[in-house]
């Protein structure tokens, strides 16, 4: 997604451009109340009347075309901002803005080439023109081309070491590989330059929630969605870190303010879940893993939680048929070994119970479950 900002007023240069953010590619539209929305609408569409009685007047007009795209792109008209771009080209060819923001629009569409044509073309009109190597970084990043995003946002960086937006850029593409502490200090950076800015928020309290920095996470969550309420994608990792640090209230208000925005995003359903397990809500997570799994029937996530909420509700052979399912599908997965040795154990069933919990053990277990499994073990075979 891109970032908004408002109508340009000088009468040369147009400098307002659109500087892709990585971290809004799941973000939902803005949720202020109705009647804060309905008044932004309002003047969005005063704004467009504005500029096009405008351009009938003067339909040579460069910057009422550019002005008219900036609104149109508020209100998330894209082909139509694209339109008056490409005027806007026309009558002034060597313009970067113009391309900068048509190629934002494309992105928004999916369509990589063209976005990546215009990008190319920015970058060619003014080299030292921040923006366009990263947006260009951006498309290469969507397109899964990490290297050549890598080496879009150290020219940025190069041209323009005080870009805010290229800090926050290379942090999600360390995110991506895992390193969220090299992430964390892009964020950081990015904040140094540009305190206001949302997209740095969002990447430092992602990277927080990865390393387990729950306190940390939701506060730079809640700061990106004050500064910008469309950064509804948030509510999912800070609606978990709430309920981690046992604040499951608050946690279960976030995933339902998502479901809502989301209903059709199985992802949405499974988090809740989660959340409401936690709650030891274990009937209602029921449910929406059901909706995840009929959404997601081969992701073994779904079926895993599923069983942990049977076996809390005391259904050991609906647990088991899960967790069978989990193994159908990853035979090597020894989480969910060690989970079925349990569940056979509690219903008696030793034989079955120590071949899969010995097998567990093979395969290797994280320490602590490792140390239980071991326990059983030796409490199953002593006997």
């Amino acid at each position: 997604m891109a970032h908004r900002r408002g109508e340009i007023y000088a009468a040369h240069g147009m400098r307002t451009m659109k500087v892709l953010s990585l971290f809004r590619k799941a973000r939902s539209q803005p949720t202020p109340d109705a009647s804060d929305q309905g008044a932004q609408r309002a003047e969005l569409e005063r704004r467009i009347r504005e500029l096009t009685l405008r351009i009938e007047v003067n339909p040579h007009d460069p910057l009422a075309y550019y002005n008219r795209g900036v609104f149109y792109d508020g209100r998330r008209d894209f082909r139509q901002a694209i339109a008056d771009y490409g005027r806007v080209i026309a009558l002034i060819p060597l313009a970067p803005s113009a391309y900068v923001n048509r190629g934002a629009d494309y992105l928004e569409l999916g369509e990589h080439s063209r976005a990546m044509a215009d990008f190319d073309r920015v970058i060619q009109l003014d080299p030292k023109l921040a923006v366009g190597y990263v947006n260009r970084a951006a498309c290469h990043q969507r397109q899964g081309n990490h290297e050549k995003a890598w080496a879009d946002v150290t020219a940025a960086l190069s041209v323009d070491p005080k870009c805010a937006s290229a800090y926050v850029l290379r942090g999600e593409l360390h995110a991506k590989n895992g390193d969220n502490a090299n992430a964390i200090e892009d964020a950081s950076h990015a904040l140094e330059i540009d305190p206001e800015l949302a997209a740095a928020f969002s990447l430092r309290g992602t990277a927080y929630f990865s390393t387990g920095e729950l306190g940390s996470a939701c506060a730079d969550m809640t700061k990106a969605m004050q500064l910008d309420p469309g950064y509804t994608n948030l509510l999912v990792p800070r609606g978990l870190s709430l309920a981690m640090s046992g604040r499951h209230l608050e946690g279960l208000d976030d995933l339902n303010r998502y479901v809502a925005l989301n209903p059709e995003d199985p992802e949405g359903h499974y988090h809740r879940g989660l959340v409401l397990f936690m709650s030891e809500r274990h009937a209602e997570a029921v449910e929406d893993f059901d909706r995840y799994i009929a959404a997601e029937p081969k992701a073994i996530d779904g079926y895993f939680s599923r069983s942990q909420a049977y076996s809390k509700m005391a259904k050991p052979d609906l647990a088991l048929k899960d967790l069978d399912a989990v193994l159908a599908l990853a035979p090597d997965d020894a989480a969910a070994l060690f989970r079925r040795g349990i569940t056979h154990h509690e219903i008696g069933r030793r034989v079955e119970a120590i071949a899969d919990i010995q097998r567990a053990l093979v395969l290797g277990l994280s320490s602590g479950m490792k140390e239980r499994a071991e326990e059983l073990y030796q409490e199953l075979t002593s006997t």
